[in-house]
């Protein structure tokens, strides 16, 4: 079944239950200071706003982190996964891990054993291929559905942005770039894996310059170049120690989508004849705004969550779907090894 956000219906009268595990950045700490609705970035706060899941508590093994957890929202924190098991009154519904890729393997173990329905996993699935497919068939083995945190599937600006190219909006497609930093697999996948979502698997994949001075044990920032539809995306690297940049720029024959600021920002630029210069087209200066919810991202992800739960719908980023993405940075983490 297609997925259409629903809201909360009255027929559904017992909640969905929630655990994070890894009360970090994106577990938990990006939301700590606030608890308005109107800013929903992790995990934690996503499962707290919505209105068909109950947040049970969360695990971390530091203290600290604990207790920022325990003060904010009044809840238990566990020190390990065993202490949850252990806890005969929290079988939660859905399992959150949003622990270093490194942990992944051993963590999401760990969580099955607690048969949750679903388990929410930050991205990329795990350090290497071969450990994701493994995974994946132990979920598929314990019955346990994987729902991977490629945020941009679930927000509403890129649904429509992907039902604009759907309708030839943008007319045919010319070519496009993305700016990125921070790594390739922390920032450049979410691109990727937004790209796969729009258009479906590139045709081509091809590493234009590895940056070996930017590359380090577990990650690697390079350019390279993705073909859809027979024409090139390419991907550049800037530099998260000057500022973050994510950023993408899709030209048509119609005009050109600009991604900006992440995805907190979706234009259109319609073509336009000059006044200036006879017999010439350009981008219009004026925009046509794509309406994004992206200061809620996380919360759109609990909402896709709530409708594949209640009502059976589709969810848009699965551990195949991520598969698919890690198959394409697998590969070009390979050519920069060989450069």
């Amino acid at each position: 079944m297609e997925r259409q956000r629903t809201e909360f219906r009255p027929e559904f009268q017992k909640p969905h239950t929630a655990f994070i595990v890894g009360l970090g950045k994106i577990g938990f700490e990006l939301d700590h200071s606030t608890h308005s609705p109107s800013r929903i970035l992790t995990h934690s706060s996503s499962f707290l706003h919505h209105s068909r899941f109950e947040l049970l508590g969360g695990v971390d093994p530091r203290e600290e982190n604990r207790l920022r957890f325990q003060k904010t929202y009044r809840l238990p924190a566990f020190s390990s996964l065993k202490a949850l098991a252990a806890a005969p009154d929290f079988k939660p519904d859905i399992i959150s891990i949003a622990v270093p890729t490194s942990e992944h393997k051993d963590v999401f173990a760990e969580v099955l054993k607690l048969k949750p329905k679903v388990i929410l996993l930050e991205k990329p699935l795990a350090p290497s291929f071969s450990e994701a497919e493994a995974m994946l068939d132990a979920a598929r083995a314990a019955n346990v559905s994987v729902v991977v945190n490629y945020i941009r599937r679930f927000e509403p600006g890129v649904r429509t942005m992907k039902a604009f190219i759907e309708k030839a909006g943008l007319g045919d497609f010319v070519k496009g770039t993305v700016w990125y930093s921070k790594g390739l697999l922390n920032n450049a996948s979410h691109f990727i894996d937004l790209l796969n979502f729009v258009f479906g698997p590139p045709e081509e994949i091809k590493l234009i310059t590895n940056n070996p001075q930017r590359q380090t044990a577990d990650d690697c920032e390079p350019d390279f170049m993705l073909r859809y539809f027979g024409a090139p995306i390419y991907f550049l690297s800037g530099r998260e120690e000057n500022y973050s940049v994510r950023s993408m720029q899709l030209l048509g024959s119609r005009g050109a989508l600009r991604y900006s600021q992440g995805g907190a920002e979706i234009d259109f630029y319609p073509i336009e004849k000059s006044d200036l210069f006879s017999g010439y087209q350009f981008l219009s200066q004026t925009a046509e705004p794509i309406q994004t919810d992206f200061a809620r991202y996380q919360y759109h992800v609990a909402d896709a969550l709530s409708d594949y739960l209640d009502l059976g719908l589709s969810l848009p980023s699965t551990g195949e779907t991520a598969l698919e993405t890690m198959k394409i940075t697998e590969r070009i983490r390979e050519e920069c090894l060989k450069s």
